[in-house]
């Protein structure tokens, strides 16, 4: 039922439904002592060794190395002695590897990597080697490493002319030491996730293969059926496997987002994958944080079809601030669906339905559930959303340097409420999560000296808000427009201003956050936004506005918990009206620095 209105999937909750995950287990056999197992990957002589290549008719030679790259798919390549010596090492990087491919490509080879050798020992490490070696790469991560390295080889020399040989020795037992023991050559062993295992392999013709890793959780979205028969689709997020599998929820940040450090930093940042599943053999493979491979095993029942899956509307938002959030969905009129959480209501069609989405828990993502039964087969299908909060309320202390130099201390409270939407009507452009309502009230602490006069000065400040992009305040981005009215008193000056303006909000981009984490106090979600508002036109009949009456505020706010949060700001406000009936004039500029304190709930 997937169409153009109707083109995002509700996931279906299979486990406990259908599908179990025992634990981790790191796999491995080696009772063929030349060749280590690890469920479907090997790694031997076959698929690890190094290469002298020349080309037919050139005199240039080549370094080739062939590896698995799925064990390490780059790191640092050493040449080291039988002695223990590095006598030669250079970096496998991705650009590296991207060089050599293009490389590669014209010369008409098949290698990870390689490289052309030159006639010094700097650009060809085999002309002053005179010990028998073994080539090793490595990979450092912060939680673990791992290492592979070849057989002992040799450079055998003529008159004309050098090569590479496997060095003659006696083959010793293959080996195995896993946490930290000796252990035996085929074994299944349960990992616990983020428990730091260790292994290491040496096979009788001396490859060796070791790894201190810690085991990273796959979190099951969904399975379902394929059309090809014994084969199903599985996404998930959290540890990828070693299998190929495709990203599906990439980040659309562009180049220069990503090269100027701007991207947000507030938001579901999982990243989910797809990939295709054996259910004659239902077992995934998953990297840890410094490598190795550990086997996912899947007990599968039962499974629902692509064919029976619900689809909801193309603006369906992943955000709300309310409980009975309304999404609207499409399904087979065959399909019969229901929900115990809130409620869900088919339309005469049987195709069309509206799901009340149940979301009771602020500050988290909520997921909710539909029934979908399909025959004599029930599934549960679901949509995730996070809750936000619409109301938030704060004190603030600013320090103001008018135009004239003095200064003075201002104390503020401000209240902000966000609508879902306008009393139940939920249009995409005019009501849906676009409209929000600020109010402040600003007073001197003490008595501010202007001219010839002197006396407190009080602020009263109501906007209407709406947003162009809708989505929830301290989590979405957005550009809104803003309706203003303000109420200005100092001394014999009574005034009321009707004015408009724009404001921008966003998370705190990625490279100053990354700059104020260096703090602790500031580790925490960072919201910042700015506003200017023009106030052109009078509230009554005896005041008359003058050009440059505006104000234009930056705003940022750390978050400590999901309610409660610190804020800080600064502005410019310039003020020049005329009293008609007092034939007075006022003007009054000045900038300001914040700090406060708030609340969301």
């Amino acid at each position: 039922m997937k169409s153009k209105d109707f083109p995002i999937p509700l996931r279906f909750e299979v486990l406990g439904n259908g599908v179990e995950m025992p634990d981790l287990e790191l796999d491995y056999d080696l009772t063929g002592q030349k060749v280590l197992k690890m469920g479907e990957f090997s790694l031997s002589a076959t698929n690890f060794y190094p290469q002298l290549v020349t080309l037919k008719g050139k005199s240039t030679k080549f370094f080739l190395l062939q590896w698995p790259v799925f064990l390490i798919p780059s790191g640092n390549l050493e040449m080291i002695g039988q002695s223990g010596r590095v006598l030669w090492k250079s970096e496998l990087g991705a650009e590296a590897r991207l060089k050599w491919k293009q490389t590669a490509k014209k010369i008409g080879v098949k290698s990870p990597w390689g490289q052309i050798l030159g006639d010094s020992p700097a650009q060809n490490p085999f002309l002053s080697v005179r010990e028998p070696f073994r080539f090793c790469i490595s990979r450092n991560e912060e939680q673990g490493y791992s290492r592979a390295c070849t057989f002992l080889v040799e450079v055998r020399r003529t008159e004309k002319n050098y090569s590479l040989a496997v060095f003659p020795q006696t083959e010793s037992a293959a080996r195995v030491i896993a946490f930290n023991e000796a252990a035996p050559l085929q074994a299944t062993k349960t990992v616990k996730v983020d428990q730091a295992v260790q292994f290491y392999a040496e096979t009788s013709n001396g490859i060796s293969y070791e790894f201190v890793s810690r085991p990273i959780k796959m979190n099951l979205s969904e399975m379902t059926l394929l059309s090809e028969p014994d084969w199903a689709s599985v996404v998930a997020w959290g540890g990828t496997p070693l299998q190929s599998y495709q990203e599906i929820n990439q980040g659309n940040e562009g180049y220069f987002t990503k090269l100027f450090g701007w991207q947000q930093t507030i938001g579901d940042f999982r990243e989910f994958w797809e990939t295709r599943l054996n259910l004659k053999n239902p077992v995934l493979y998953i990297p840890g944080t410094g490598g190795g491979m550990f086997r996912q095993r899947f007990t599968i029942t039962k499974l629902p079809s692509e064919a029976i899956r619900p689809y909801v509307e193309k603006r369906t938002p992943e955000s709300g601030y309310v409980n009975d959030f309304k999404v609207f969905g499409q399904k087979r009129t065959d399909v019969k669906i229901s929900s115990t959480q809130n409620s869900a209501d088919t339309k005469d069609n049987q195709k069309d339905f509206t799901w009340y989405f149940k979301a009771e828990k602020r500050g988290q993502l909520n997921r909710s559930y539909l029934d979908v039964q399909s025959g004599d087969q029930e599934f549960k299908a679901y949509y995730e959303l996070f809750k936000g909060y619409p109301r938030e309320i704060s004190a603030r202390l600013s320090g103001i340097i008018s135009s004239e130099g003095k200064t003075v201390f201002v104390g503020e409270f401000a209240f902000q409420y966000w609508f879902e939407d306008l009393f139940g009507w939920t249009n995409y452009f005019l009501a849906r999560q676009r409209w929000g309502l600020s109010t402040k009230y600003f007073q001197s602490l003490s008595e501010l000296k202007l001219s010839s006069y002197s006396d407190t000065l009080k602020i009263t400040t109501v906007d209407l808000k709406y947003r162009l992009l809708p989505g929830l305040w301290n989590r979405d981005e957005t550009l809104g427009l803003i309706l203003g009215y303000q109420k200005l008193e100092y001394s014999t000056f009574k005034a009321t201003l009707l004015g408009g303006g724009a404001f921008w909000a966003r998370s705190m981009p990625r490279v100053f956050d990354d700059a104020l984490n260096l703090l602790k106090i500031f580790r925490y979600p960072k919201w910042v936004d700015v506003e200017f508002i023009y106030y052109a036109l009078p509230g009554e009949s005896q005041t008359r506005v003058n050009l440059g009456t505006f104000a234009l505020n930056f705003h940022g706010k750390v978050m400590w918990t999901n309610s409660f949060f610190g804020e800080a700001g600064f502005g410019v406000k310039q003020y020049s009206f005329d009293d008609k009936v007092q034939r007075l004039n006022f003007k009054f500029a000045s900038l300001y620095g914040t700090v406060g304190m708030g609340f969301n709930f």
